[in-house]
């Protein structure tokens, strides 16, 4: 190439970009104009390294280490009982003190053939309350006069049905059992109260009392066979209809019965026998026999296999629903 063609080529390549230069401008407004942006290049330069590898994850944890902590569950769970038994009265559930962890979620019937408590009572928290949260004191008299207490469990009646007693302050947790001090159970679906008395160092007498609660259901073993008792009011709605139909906490109650026995005595025979104030046989009969339909539809056996029994006219205090698991 001549020096002249170098020099007519130096001329000839700005001028082209300086031409270039509107085009590609008007091109990127066009571009922009229909919602397009031109390409952009960001060069950066990483100036401080970030340290990527994370720590090992530790988690201590003794070895043998008791799990009943962790599965340990509030003992104030309770549950209120419909209206038309009595507004104040509570249902206690097992769920609290039950030492099974394979209890169903909802345990409202207590196991006393496995000597689960039916109830729990804190006296010295309730005795507590009477001093403005503060314990009573505990020391002894001028005269030689030692505190002393009694816890009773009474009946709706206001008759003692259990009674514990002891020196100093009382104790802090009273496991009940459900037997009276003679070995009579308590009635499932009745109003229970458990009421502390103190004496201090000067004979002074302090007395409080808990809220009542009744017991919804309740497993025993006896000669016959494996019983479960079912509180019978709560069971079952009414209202204007000329027959009675299961609650919603009926079913739910059912639905744990029905559990039990396909736990413990998978196979066995059982009847059902309702037992109510109510004189009306038609109407005790619907009882046993809704009862009846639900188990057999949950044990998945034939509801004709099924007896059910009616007893009307049965005092108020013995009103319930008993499932009876026969002996083989």
């Amino acid at each position: 190439m001549t020096a002249r063609a170098a020099a007519f080529h130096g001329l000839l390549l700005p001028s082209l970009a300086l031409c270039c230069l509107p085009l590609l401008a008007r091109d990127a407004r066009a571009q922009a104009a229909q919602g397009a942006l031109p390409d952009v290049t960001i060069e950066a330069k990483e100036k401080k390294i970030i340290d990527r590898n994370k720590p090992a994850f530790e988690m201590s944890l003794k070895e043998n280490s008791p799990l009943k902590p962790f599965l340990k569950v509030g003992k104030d769970v309770r549950y209120r009982l419909p209206d038309e038994i009595v507004r104040s009265m509570r249902y206690t559930t097992g769920l609290s003190t039950s030492p099974y962890a394979l209890a169903p979620s909802t345990h409202w019937i207590f196991w006393a053939w496995k000597n689960e408590p039916a109830r729990t009572f804190h006296p010295l928290r309730d005795l507590a309350q009477a001093y403005g949260g503060k314990n009573p004191p505990r020391e002894t008299g001028s005269r030689g006069a030692k505190p002393s207490w009694e816890f009773d469990v009474v009946d709706s009646a206001g008759s003692v049905f259990r009674k514990y007693s002891g020196e100093g302050l009382p104790p802090e947790e009273i496991a009940f059992d459900g037997r009276s001090s003679e070995g009579k159970w308590i009635d499932v679906g009745q109003s229970y109260s458990g009421v502390v008395n103190y004496w201090d160092s000067a004979g002074r007498p302090h007395t409080a009392a808990g809220s009542p609660f009744a017991v919804a259901g309740m497993g025993l073993k006896d000669s016959s066979g494996f019983i479960l008792k079912l509180a019978l009011r709560p069971m079952f709605d009414r209202g204007n209809q000329a027959s009675p139909k299961l609650s919603k906490f009926g079913r739910g109650l059912l639905r744990e019965a029905a559990g039990i026995i396909q736990r413990f005595y998978p196979g066995y025979n059982f009847e059902v026998g309702a037992y109510s104030l109510d004189s009306d046989p038609r109407t005790v009969g619907d009882f046993s026999r809704l009862c009846a339909k639900a188990l057999a539809s949950r044990l998945l056996v034939p509801s004709e296999k099924v007896l059910a029994r009616s007893f009307p006219g049965t005092p108020d205090l013995k009103e319930r629903i008993e499932i009876l698991v026969l002996n083989r």
